[in-house]
């Protein structure tokens, strides 16, 4: 193998593995409430659907410790709560110092 294709296998080996490690999701969605008067839930992606039509949080969502009574609601909860863990993440988020 020539100096070139050794670099370019090389190269294309770590933007796999750097890939495959930057798609990995291990966050767990929470567990449905406990302590309320619904008896049936549903998973929906991170949040929980109540489904329990004698109880007082049917069609309700519960997510990262909240309710919400509507789809929109919970929607805005969870842009907030992804937007403030995006801004606090990366490039430029820590502290600045100029000069010396």
């Amino acid at each position: 193998m020539s100096k070139s294709t050794k670099w370019i296998t090389g190269i294309s080996a770590v933007a796999l593995i750097a890939g495959m490690t930057g798609c990995s999701n291990t966050t767990k969605a929470s567990s449905p409430p406990k302590d309320t008067d619904c008896k049936e839930w549903e998973q929906e992606g991170d949040a929980w659907e109540c489904e329990d039509s004698s109880s007082s949080h049917y069609n309700h969502y519960f997510y990262n410790g909240a309710f919400y009574n509507s789809k929109s609601n919970l929607n805005s909860a969870i842009k907030k709560s992804t937007s403030s863990t995006k801004a606090s993440k990366g490039f430029g988020s820590g502290s600045k110092s100029f000069g010396g």
